[in-house]
């Protein structure tokens, strides 16, 4: 029904830019294992958390909204649970 995952997910991260979110790269997608590496650039959210507070511990500051989008999506196109 679907075409590939890898196309489906990089249409999705071209969206999610065109709606300012950020400029994401798929780098990695291993549909056996459900598990894909995502670089996102420019994330709405890091700048927030960066403009407004240090609310992590360590340099890496993760876009939580995104991650869930990409979970989400995956879980549809993959049809299992992606956390």
């Amino acid at each position: 029904m679907y075409p590939a995952a890898g196309e489906c997910l990089n249409i999705l991260l071209d969206e999610l830019k065109q709606h300012g979110l950020g400029r994401m790269e798929l780098v990695t997608l291993e549909p056996d294992t459900g598990k894909a590496l995502i670089r996102c650039y420019n994330s709405f959210q890091v700048k927030a958390i960066k403009k407004y507070g240090e609310l992590y511990r360590t340099p890496r500051v993760v876009c939580n909204l995104l991650r869930g989008t990409f979970a989400a999506f995956l879980t549809e196109v993959l049809q299992r649970d992606i956390f």
